[in-house]
């Protein structure tokens, strides 16, 4: 028997395996439907568990031409973070840390764990992640700052000023990461991951509006419609919204420029489609740039 989480994103089961394939053919769940069954560790998408419940996954129509309007966003210059001045002050002792408790989550159905948050699930379709009551909450450890400054004010006279120093060399590494690290070979890769991850976070609150508006008026947002969202990116200039020429679901779109810092994506186009109720996500870099779950387009 299995469990599995409807469009509402709400548990539901146990049912069988002819359960499953009947509520997929009635559109009640799709391939990106998350699935569980007693033993499991995780949960896991159908389209993964296709083979082994012996369910046949259609090949995904081409994707159509949309209709979209453009909307301009303001543009804001990112100036580099002051160093802070370290707080001097009376030596003080550090109370221990406490971790909190852990909340072990119900034998019989445990919690889904996915490495990615935000949109997440916007599967950069951005995944939208099942949230079940009685997950343990993640263990927070102590703010590094906080125990850094009540070491340094507890370190002795010679001790303070190398940590100081420390801290301003480590402020300095910072900021030559975030200016110039795309430069550096190997560095500029990971720096072109976190740029496109920053791109769908940038355009969550876009997504965030057509979906509610299409669940209250039955339509996408377009030129007759415009969207209230207040999209603000440092990494586009503009983005553009409408739907498919079919009608089959929204889209939210961007281009990023081509004269980019990070090379690797300059120009990249980047797509999410409002589909049965899920965000899909498409992007035309290559695959190890592309979040986890997000598929290629092409951007002609």
């Amino acid at each position: 028997m299995w469990f599995y989480v409807d469009k509402n994103r709400e548990q539901q089961g146990p049912v069988s395996v002819d359960e499953i394939k009947r509520l997929l053919q009635a559109g009640e769940i799709t391939k990106r439907s998350y699935l569980w069954q007693d033993g499991r560790a995780d949960w896991l998408r159908l389209e993964v568990l296709a083979a082994e419940l012996g369910i046949v996954i259609a090949a995904p129509p081409p994707t159509p031409q949309a209709t979209m309007m453009m909307q301009k966003i303001p543009m804001q210059a990112v100036q580099p973070a002051p160093i802070p001045a370290p707080v001097i002050a009376p030596p003080i002792m550090a109370a221990p840390f406490m971790a909190p408790p852990v909340i072990a989550p119900p034998a019989q159905m445990p919690p889904p764990q996915f490495s990615q948050s935000p949109l997440q699930d916007v599967n950069y379709r951005a995944p939208q992640v099942p949230n079940f009551p009685g997950a343990a909450p993640p263990q927070v450890p102590p703010y590094a700052s906080q125990s850094a400054i009540q070491f340094i004010t507890a370190a002795s006279g010679g001790i303070r000023k190398l940590l100081i120093t420390l801290v301003s060399l480590g402020a300095l590494v910072y900021f030559g990461y975030k200016n110039f690290g795309h430069l550096v070979p190997g560095l500029s890769d990971q720096l072109a991951r976190t740029a496109l991850k920053q791109v769908v976070e940038d355009l969550q609150p876009a997504r965030i509006e057509i979906e509610a508006v299409f669940k209250s008026k039955n339509v996408c947002p377009a030129e007759s419609l415009r969207l209230k969202a207040d999209v603000i990116s440092d990494l586009f200039k503009d983005y553009a919204y409408g739907y498919m020429e079919n009608d089959q679901g929204c889209i939210v779109q961007t281009d990023l420029p081509k004269d980019l810092k990070h090379k690797a994506i300059a120009g990249t186009r980047v797509l999410f489609v409002l589909l049965d109720g899920e965000w899909l996500c498409g992007m035309s870099a290559q695959e190890k740039y592309r979040p986890k779950d997000c598929d290629e387009i092409d951007s002609e």
